[in-house]
């Protein structure tokens, strides 16, 4: 690997243990959005084969660390890779949009699910209790969030592009 990889891996892992610290709880939605978006500017302009060693670095230490958010980095790290992926393949805005949007909804809720199945957690319940029940309304929460995060992210990454694109190539 180079020094290069190997500098950006550190950040992205030391800033990832920051996020996982600072947001917890109700806050959490930013992880959503800002997790997935360093990896992205992190991981661009990377041999496929350093992208893999600095996710899976990520993932082990997120494993030992934080472990109730194993999942939550699990879909983070797929996102990054869609986002890097959208970005390669020069996607319109609505296509990148539905995709991000539909792929972070169905994430949300299989991570809540299954996080709550491993390791005992209610958050599922918890969300489905504040809306009385309601599974359409939670099915429409955890869209709305896919949606807002999605689009965010993809106007953030535009942003990202423009700025480290002049710095890093």
């Amino acid at each position: 690997m180079r020094i290069e990889a190997i500098t950006r891996g550190a950040v992205t892992i030391a800033l990832v243990c920051i996020f996982f610290t600072v947001f917890k709880g109700v806050t959490n939605i930013f992880n959503a959005l800002l997790i997935p978006l360093i990896l992205y500017g992190n991981l661009m302009n990377l041999k496929r084969e350093e992208r893999y060693a600095i996710l899976g670095a990520l993932l082990c230490v997120c494993a030992i660390l934080f472990k109730i958010q194993i999942i939550f980095t699990i879909f983070y790290c797929i996102i990054a890779l869609l986002l890097l992926f959208i970005d390669r393949e020069k996607w319109s805005f609505p296509r990148g949009a539905a995709l991000l949007s539909l792929g972070l909804s169905l994430s949300f809720w299989i991570a809540i699910e299954a996080t709550d199945a491993l390791f005992l957690t209610c958050m599922g319940d918890i969300m489905r209790y504040a809306l009385n029940g309601n599974q359409f309304a939670y099915a429409g929460l955890l869209v709305f969030e896919g949606a807002f995060v999605g689009i965010g992210l993809l106007f953030a990454m535009k942003i990202l592009q423009k700025r480290l694109g002049k710095i890093v190539k």
